[in-house]
C-alpha cells in the first residue's frame, strides 16, 4: 500500500515510467501495474513481471489514459493474448500487430528479429543485434532505453523501433569485443556510447 501511494505521488513528475524489471509476482504487482495504468499520464514502458501482471488482468488496457508500450517475448505474448505458443510461433508478426491494433499499444516482440508493432499497419523488423544478448538483463538494457527515448518525447513507436536498433547495435559492437559466448548486459550498455559516436549523436 506505501508503495501505490509514493507511485502515486511521483507520477506527477515524470517523464516516463519503466515498470516490470525484477518487480516480482502477486496481487500487490498487480495492483501496482493496474494503479500505473489508470493514473499515469505520461508514456508507460511495462517489461517481464510488468507484463505478467497485465496479463492477469488485461481488461485493464481498455482504461488506460496512458500510451503503452510492451516488451514481451512469445512466450509473455503467449500469457497477454492466452494463445498457445505453437500457434504463435508460425507468425509473430500477425500476433503482434493484432494485439497491438486490439489494445491500442506499442508492442515490441523480442526476438531473433525483433518486431516493433503499433496500431496502424506498419511493422518495424529489427535488423541489428545477436544471439548473446538472449543473456540475464538484456531485456532490462532495451526497457531501459525504449524508456529513456520515451522520455524524451519521442512517440511510443519511434521510442521502441529505435530502442530497439540501438540496443541491437550495441550488442553487435559487445559481441565484436567480448563474443556472443562472453558477452554480457553490462558489455551492451557499455557499447552505447560508441554506437551514438559511429552515428552522430
Amino acid at each position: 500500500a506505501e508503495a501505490r501511494h509514493l507511485l502515486r505521488e511521483e507520477l506527477g513528475r515524470a517523464s516516463a515510467v519503466l515498470c516490470g524489471c525484477g518487480l516480482g509476482r502477486g496481487d500487490s504487482v498487480t495492483a501496482v501495474v493496474e494503479d500505473l495504468l489508470a493514473q499515469a499520464s505520461c508514456p508507460v514502458v511495462l517489461d517481464a513481471d510488468g507484463i505478467n501482471a497485465l496479463a492477469r488482468n488485461i481488461d485493464i488496457l481498455k482504461d488506460k489514459k496512458a500510451e503503452v508500450i510492451l516488451t514481451p517475448h512469445l512466450m509473455e505474448l503467449s500469457r497477454l493474448t492466452t494463445l498457445p505458443l505453437e500457434q504463435l510461433k508460425p507468425d509473430p508478426l500477425t500476433a503482434g500487430k493484432a494485439f497491438a491494433q486490439e489494445y491500442g499499444v506499442t508492442v515490441v516482440l523480442k526476438g531473433a528479429h525483433t518486431l516493433t508493432a503499433a496500431p496502424g499497419e506498419r511493422v518495424w523488423i529489427n535488423t541489428t543485434g545477436n544471439a548473446g544478448l538472449a543473456k540475464a538483463g538484456s531485456g532490462d538494457v532495451l526497457a531501459g532505453l525504449v524508456g529513456a527515448l520515451a522520455a524524451q518525447g519521442r512517440s511510443p513507436e519511434e521510442a521502441a523501433a529505435c530502442g530497439v536498433w540501438l540496443h541491437g547495435m550495441a550488442g553487435d559492437y559487445a559481441a565484436g569485443e567480448f563474443s556472443q559466448y562472453a558477452m554480457l548486459a553490462r558489455d551492451v550498455i557499455d557499447a552505447l556510447p560508441r554506437v551514438f559516436a559511429d552515428n552522430d549523436r
